[in-house]
């Protein structure tokens, strides 16, 4: 038998697993509404390299 969790509810376990104490300093707690996952997909990365060298870029 299939049980359907909402997204919303497994969005907000999630928050809590992920939570650390040291996030005080930024938000009121896990369910600070400012408190977001983001789901990026970066297309290309920059690696900077010191001393003036060129940036490698990685296509994605």
């Amino acid at each position: 038998m299939f049980h359907y969790i909402p997204l919303k509810y497994i969005l907000f376990i999630l928050l809590f697993l992920y939570w650390d104490d040291s996030f005080n300093k930024w938000f009121d707690g896990p369910d600070d509404p400012n408190y977001v996952f983001l789901q990026i997909q970066p297309e290309t990365i920059r690696i900077l390299n010191k001393h003036g060298e060129a940036p490698i870029e990685l296509e994605l």
